[in-house]
């Protein structure tokens, strides 16, 4: 039996990045200015109750998990509940992660989290 290769991190981002598309005017403004506001990730129903969540995640959190600067930034948030599944598989989001990986431009999607419904 043939072993399988595991794949490098940028191996992995290219593969994504080939599968999910930014539109063009989101992917400027990564590329251009380092952040861009992502729509359509949680439905407008969902956003009160994600952004509960996320207040209960961070107060949660171990504080050896918690940074707090210019925003509050929980470690391994993608692990804090299954109601922030979501925003991980959304396509656009992913898509912008690669870009901004692949491009040395990357702030993970903790950051995204910190603002949704309010």
């Amino acid at each position: 039996m043939k072993e399988i290769e595991p794949l490098h991190a940028d191996q992995w981002f290219r593969e994504m990045a080939a599968n999910y598309c930014l539109p063009e005017n989101a992917a400027r403004q990564l590329r251009d200015i380092g952040y861009v506001v992502i729509e359509g990730a949680v439905a407008q129903a969902k956003r009160v109750q994600l952004s509960e969540a996320y207040d209960a995640a961070v107060l949660a959190a171990h504080p050896d998990d918690v940074s707090v600067r210019s925003s509050t930034r929980v470690h391994d948030f993608v692990n804090r509940g299954h109601c922030f599944d979501e925003l991980y598989i959304y396509a656009p989001l992913l898509a912008a992660c690669c870009q901004a990986h692949l491009h040395k431009s990357f702030t993970w999607i903790s950051n995204v989290t910190t603002k949704v419904g309010r």
